[in-house]
């Protein structure tokens, strides 16, 4: 981080928004948590994102996140601006890896069971198109 003109900090000239998508699929399996600690939110397209590389979430009970992230299934909750219950969440899920990986498998199941793919929304959007023209 570079500090700007009145001394904030402002962000690095790299980020990973400058990722490929294969490089960013990479890096999404290789993660263990996604930790996604918003204050406010609507439906987060990384957190599916995280569902189908089989990577659980830990997220904030704000927008549409509780009804992505089944808490304790898919995933975790916590509330937002929270920052000791977070840090608690991180450590503990961090200790166990074979619940993250059980968790990261019901997040996939979820989104497949849910319908959350591209996939399904181009048929829907193709549908609603074709619907229009007739």
């Amino acid at each position: 981080m570079a500090a700007g003109p009145a001394g904030e900090l402002t962000h690095p000239a790299h980020s990973f928004w400058r990722l490929d998508p294969v490089a960013l699929r990479r890096w999404q399996v290789a993660a263990d948590l996604l930790v996604h600690p918003s204050w406010t939110e609507a439906r987060p397209t990384v957190i599916y994102e995280a569902m189908a590389a089989k990577t659980p979430s830990l997220a904030t009970t704000v927008g549409g996140i509780p009804e992505m992230v089944e808490d304790g299934v898919a995933g975790e909750l916590v509330p937002p601006k929270d920052p000791v219950t977070l840090a608690r969440a991180i450590d503990r899920l961090a200790d166990d890896p074979e619940r993250l990986s059980e968790m990261g498998e019901a997040a996939l199941q979820r989104l497949l069971d849910e319908q959350w793919t591209w996939q399904h929304h181009a048929r829907q959007v193709t549908d609603i198109h074709k619907e229009v023209l007739r």
